[in-house]
């Protein structure tokens, strides 16, 4: 896009204000994607300053542009629960892992989607799951993190393993079980597989414009403060600054297991009916019908 709107104008002739009018030129975008096309132009500047192709007086001065994140947008406990209801009715019966891996998501505000997919079989243990991570990521302090099961969440990890067991240790539990038209048997689930489940029963379910990271993660963390407190919400989710709790948080560590276990039976209460789609029980079974996500080609 730069190299079309400044064509082989020599960058030495290029100047705040004519960087200004190239990000204006950009249509449809807000401050912070403005800020986004910014920085991959001050990078790409301070990359020939140090090939010496610009000197410093000619650098010009990417004056930051100011922006604030916006809210997500959440809803209620009652209406996660119809979707993650709608997600094992849809899934269970092909592979229980996909029920699992989302109601993980709303129930241990800790818990990314990168650290769902990074689980390994060998990193479960007597009820524990411990992620570990890089050395090079931002968790320098704390490369791993344990989180304790609920019975529930306890109960069907264990079953699954016995069920579909591992060829090896090293696979990753959150996998597939059969090939599907981009990914084969035992491969980890994609960074976007988790979110087109969630997508598909959100629309089944009547609910519009909440992905599954709001859906799941920010809706536990918002409604959790509204129950407990802000303290108890920022506990369990395991923000270490007020800035990044503020964003997820709309509400005017053994600690987060105790979070948990007093959330829970908040969280799976009674369910609001958005329509009369039959509501599939227990844990071990599943049931589908034409609209399955396993039939829907869309998901692979």
């Amino acid at each position: 896009m730069a190299v079309e709107y400044w064509g082989q104008k020599n960058m030495r002739d290029i100047d705040d204000s004519e960087i200004e009018e190239f990000l204006n030129s950009i249509p449809n975008i807000g401050k912070k994607t403005k800020s986004n096309y910014q920085s991959h132009l001050k990078g790409f500047w301070k990359f020939a300053r140090k090939m010496k192709a610009v000197s410093a007086d000619e650098m010009p001065l990417f004056e930051p542009i100011k922006y604030d994140l916006g809210f997500r947008t959440v809803t209620t406990w009652q209406l996660q629960r119809q979707v993650i209801e709608k997600v094992k009715e849809m899934t269970f019966s092909f592979n229980p892992r996909i029920w699992l891996a989302i109601d993980m998501l709303a129930t241990y505000t800790e818990l990314r989607p990168d650290d769902i997919r990074r689980i390994q079989e060998k990193n479960y243990h007597n009820g524990f799951v411990t992620i570990f991570y890089p050395t090079k990521s931002k968790r320098k302090n704390q490369p791993w993190i344990t989180i304790k099961l609920i019975d529930e969440h306890r109960e069907v990890w264990e079953w699954i393993q016995k069920t579909f067991p591992a060829i090896n240790h090293e696979m990753y539990f959150f996998r597939h079980h059969k090939g599907r038209a981009r990914a084969k048997p035992g491969d980890v689930f994609s960074d976007k597989y988790l979110a087109r489940c969630w997508q598909r029963a959100a629309k089944e379910v009547g609910l519009e414009g909440v992905s599954l990271y709001p859906g799941t993660r920010y809706t536990t963390i918002t409604e959790t403060a509204q129950l407990l407190g802000r303290d108890a919400a920022k506990q369990a989710s395991g923000h270490r600054t007020n800035k990044a709790f503020e964003r997820y948080n709309q509400a005017i560590n053994d600690g987060a297991y105790q979070v948990v276990a007093k959330i829970r039976p908040k969280m799976t209460g009674e369910v609001i009916r958005l329509n009369k789609k039959r509501r599939h029980k227990g844990h071990h079974k599943g049931t589908t019908d034409s609209g399955g996500i396993q039939n829907d080609k869309s998901l692979d």
